[in-house]
């Protein structure tokens, strides 16, 4: 005959379980906080480079020569647009944060590789460097898409970045061929920096609002993502089934 002390209790059992779900969910939820904040003030730091570069930009958009040729401060900063995007490419791959993996890579590989070709394109003049502005534009915002949507669950406003993506992809296309002006290529570049600045800003606020209301309740959500009332309540409709079902018969 069991000894009926040593059958599981059903209770302790799903408190033991309530609990580890609720651990799991403060892990998930204070990981996803750290990588917010951390991604706030990435956002930050592009936007503010962009505004840096568009305004350098704006004021050289005349400068050019009639041959189509770039001065060395224009033909620098073309350059120095991918180099930044490299090295915030590469703090995001360093942090560990949210979908930073192989795509990551390629994607720090590619802005190593468009800071070259532009350096190289610069000598032959401005649409041979806006033809490989453009093609990178393409793949840093096929990257930016989906980045967006692998980080959409567990960060949330990353729909932002979808959009700037898909921005980048159709503003690439159109700069791949560059046949205008010196001056309206130059101005080109920096309407799509400052649309790039503009998505990033607001995807910071975004990231700001949403986590103020969770600062110093990491328990508001649990694993999946979902609220934790949700949760609650499904785990208090188990239990009141369970207890409706009356105690089970001890076995002999």
């Amino acid at each position: 005959m069991a000894d009926p002390a040593a059958e599981a209790d059903p209770a302790a059992a799903g408190e033991t379980a309530a609990d580890a779900e609720t651990a799991a969910g403060v892990a998930a939820a204070e990981a996803a906080a750290r990588s917010a904040r951390a991604l706030r003030y990435l956002y930050l730091f592009r936007t503010g480079f962009s505004a840096f570069w568009v305004a350098l930009v704006f004021s050289l958009a005349s400068a050019p020569a009639a041959d189509g040729r770039l001065g060395w401060l224009a033909a620098s900063l073309l350059v120095v647009y991918p180099v930044s995007d490299a090295v915030a490419t590469f703090a995001d791959i360093r942090s560990g944060r949210i979908a930073a993996g192989l795509v990551q890579w390629l994607n720090l590989a590619a802005d190593v590789a468009a800071a070259v070709a532009v350096l190289v394109a610069v000598q032959y003049g401005l649409a041979a460097a806006i033809t490989v502005f453009g093609a990178w534009a393409v793949v840093s915002g096929a990257v930016m898409i989906y980045l967006a949507i692998r980080r959409q669950r567990p960060l949330g406003g990353q729909w932002l970045l979808v959009i700037s993506g898909a921005g980048s992809v159709l503003a690439g296309t159109t700069f791949v061929g560059w046949t205008g002006s010196a001056s309206a290529g130059l101005g080109a570049l920096a309407q799509y920096s400052a649309g790039g600045a503009i998505w990033y800003l607001l995807t910071a606020l975004w990231l700001t609002r949403s986590r103020r209301g969770q600062n110093g309740n990491p328990s508001a959500h649990s694993a999946d993502g979902f609220p934790r009332s949700w949760s609650s309540r499904q785990g208090r409709g188990r239990q009141t089934m369970s207890s409706s079902a009356g105690p089970k018969p001890a076995r002999w």
